[in-house]
């Protein structure tokens, strides 16, 4: 395939591969364009997803001069969708059939194109437009990028044509660490926040607990009766049982970049927080806690931001990814928001429709910024067709 790079610049010759294994790709290779990606970008976290079964993976990678030059992860849905990779769900009004094609990650909330650094600009054009070209080219009811960071989105968004549909999904907090770590984080926050925090640690050693960081293979049989309270509480028909076997793939599939950060009381295991390391950034997944404790003890807190900050800035890490959801909580600790957004690639939706996702999207907007104003960047108000300045 010879794409054409931007005008003046000399056409750019890129060959377009595919595998449907993340196997077949030497793990190297993939991880030095994931590099600059997401922990859900990396080859070892593409591997473990491969296990769900109910979708087809397809690796799509572009080479420039016989080299790899940019790819991208793919998934074809011909049954049902988690939910909120379900264009059904978060596209209301839009009735989609099967099959359905996601490009990017379908576990994680963060979809980016894998850029091979060194490429100059007319190659790093070339790649990504012969990569979205093969997407258009999938036979497919519906084929959508989802959780596209707002970086992400500039990346390829010269090469979205007016067909395609842009809109706001979601957005992630994401926490600063100081690199003096915890002393540095209480200076940034508030005085009530700073006021809670010393009432936390306070009640978390009252009690008797002690935090430590651990490797997932060394606790692994503690943590699926907690996480299962957990997803329990929140309406998931979640078991001990399965989550344990959740955590024990993972141990076997991804130990080198997890961390465990685990409370005990005595010698009993009251709560963890599961942070996976990629690059410079600690993922949050999961949490568990002794429902009999949790509050009185301020497990939560003392897991996911204190000893996690203290943790994250003895390993050089500089940011903390809190995911999505309970969003002014998490600004009120200290956290800012990235939005994530979505694209259609010439989905054929009515204009009633677009205009539906475009109202939500200036909502959605509305509510992150009364949390933290920040979300409201030049790229975010031309995309919701906003003057500056406004909402």
């Amino acid at each position: 395939m010879t794409v054409t790079a931007p005008a003046g610049a000399d056409p750019v010759a890129v060959t377009v591969t595919e595998t449907d294994r993340i196997a077949e790709i030497d793990p190297a290779g993939w991880d030095r364009l994931a590099g600059g990606a997401s922990l859900y970008s990396a080859h070892a976290w593409l591997n473990y997803v491969e296990q769900y079964g109910d979708c087809a993976p397809r690796y799509l990678v572009a080479h420039v001069g016989g080299r790899p030059a940019a790819a991208l992860p793919t998934y074809r849905f011909t049954g049902p969708i988690p939910r909120y990779y379900d264009p059904e769900f978060l596209v209301p009004g839009a009735a989609v059939g099967r099959p359905v094609l996601v490009g990017g990650t379908r576990q994680g909330y963060a979809t980016e194109f894998l850029v091979e650094p060194s490429l100059d600009e007319p190659a790093r054009h070339a790649a990504l437009r012969a990569l979205l070209d093969r997407l258009r080219a999938e036979p497919a009811e519906l084929t959508a990028l989802l959780y596209l960071p707002e970086d992400a989105l500039v990346t390829i968004r010269t090469h979205l044509s007016e067909e395609d549909s842009v809109f706001l999904l979601d957005a992630r907090a994401r926490l600063r660490v100081p690199e003096d770590g915890l002393a540095g984080y209480r200076e940034s926050v508030s005085n009530n926040t700073k006021a809670r925090m010393r009432k936390e640690m306070r009640r978390f050693a009252e009690v008797g607990c002690t935090a430590q960081v651990c490797r997932l293979s060394d606790c692994h049989e503690s943590l699926g009766g907690l996480s299962a309270q957990v997803l329990q509480r929140y309406g998931h028909s979640m078991t001990a049982e399965a989550e344990g076997e959740r955590f024990a793939t993972q141990a076997r599939e991804l130990d080198d970049i997890c961390h465990i950060v685990l409370a005990r009381q005595g010698g009993r295991v009251v709560g963890f927080t599961q942070f996976f390391a990629w690059g410079q950034v600690l993922y949050g997944r999961l949490h568990g806690l002794d429902d009999t404790m949790a509050r009185s003890a301020a497990l939560y807190y003392n897991l996911t931001y204190y000893r996690a900050l203290e943790f994250a800035a003895e390993h050089g890490f500089t940011t903390i990814d809190l995911g999505c959801d309970s969003y002014e909580a998490k600004v009120r600790r200290g956290a800012r928001l990235d939005l994530l957004w979505g694209v259609a690639l010439d989905p054929g939706w009515t204009a009633g429709t677009r205009a539906s996702l475009a109202e939500a999207g200036r909502a959605r907007l509305d509510e992150f910024a009364t949390w933290d104003p920040g979300v409201r960047t030049p790229v975010t108000l031309d995309m919701l067709d906003l003057p500056r300045g406004e909402s």
